[in-house]
């Protein structure tokens, strides 16, 4: 198992612009995108809010698109050997 780097800020950089990339296609309001993250050595942690009305878009059928979202981050993640989380909040702060 490969060893867990620190995290880079073309690490943040990529991998917020790739959840960035993902949730603006999916809801008809791309401007209304909040994305905050939290770092540590080797993990980063997304939180990532949308417009109302638009939550079901990022859900999508029985939590389908959230769940693909989530994934593809992980692997993303893992990639730079990194942990990756993802959470939508449906409501914002």
């Amino acid at each position: 198992m490969a060893r867990a780097k620190r995290v880079s800020p073309e690490d943040v950089e990529e991998l917020t612009d790739l959840l960035s990339v993902m949730v603006e296609n999916v809801v008809e309001k791309p401007d209304d995108i909040n994305i905050v993250f939290n770092k540590t050595y080797s993990s980063i942690a997304f939180e990532f809010d949308c417009a109302p009305g638009d939550e079901g878009f990022v859900i999508g059928e029985n939590g389908q698109t959230i769940r693909a979202i989530e994934r593809i981050m992980l692997v993303a993640g893992a990639a730079r050997h990194l942990s990756v989380s993802v959470r939508f909040r449906q409501e914002r702060p």
